[in-house]
């Protein structure tokens, strides 16, 4: 992958073997430092939620600090267990929608949808995260990278609460 970091090469290979159902050594190396930026519980908690995928036992806990206008995304922090695609892509939202408004970050979630069910692509700033749409071609491994992305929908109001499939 051009002008793709190492770590961004790892989670590649890492994302394609979990599709063919291989393990990967350094992947776990990888899922453990990812998890470790944004792990853990915001302070204070503006809004939180907990979604679960019951087929495969998934489960994402995010939890939100808001600005002082309760318009931008301060922190998000996230707790889980579950397959490492589901935890990586629950860090990489993180990420993406640090520092965002409430309305940017509710349009990244829809994007990332469109683009993990193969009907778009990110562009820059975001495309890193197309490293993730080859699971496109898996419904359950779409549902595993979707999972936080849903969890922050509900968490943020934008749908209404309850069963996530």
């Amino acid at each position: 992958m051009v002008g793709s970091s190492p770590k961004e090469v790892v989670f590649a290979q890492a994302a394609e073997a979990a599709l063919q159902g291989a393990q990967l050594p350094q992947y776990n190396s990888f899922k453990i430092e990812l998890a470790k930026r944004a792990i853990g519980k915001t302070n204070p908690v503006h809004r939180q939620h907990r979604g679960e995928n019951p087929y495969c036992g998934d489960v994402v806990e995010l939890t939100l600090a808001l600005d002082e206008t309760e318009s931008k995304i301060a922190d998000i922090k996230f707790e889980g267990a579950g397959y490492g695609l589901c935890l990586a892509s629950a860090e990489f939202m993180a990420i993406a929608i640090k520092g965002k408004s409430i309305t940017q970050a509710l349009l990244i979630v829809e994007q990332f949808h469109e683009m993990v069910t193969g009907h778009t692509q990110f562009e820059p700033p975001w495309e890193k995260l197309n490293i993730i749409q080859g699971v496109s071609q898996y419904p359950m491994r779409v549902k595993c990278v979707t999972l936080a992305w849903h969890t922050l929908k509900v968490a943020l109001g934008s749908v209404e609460t309850g069963a996530y499939l």
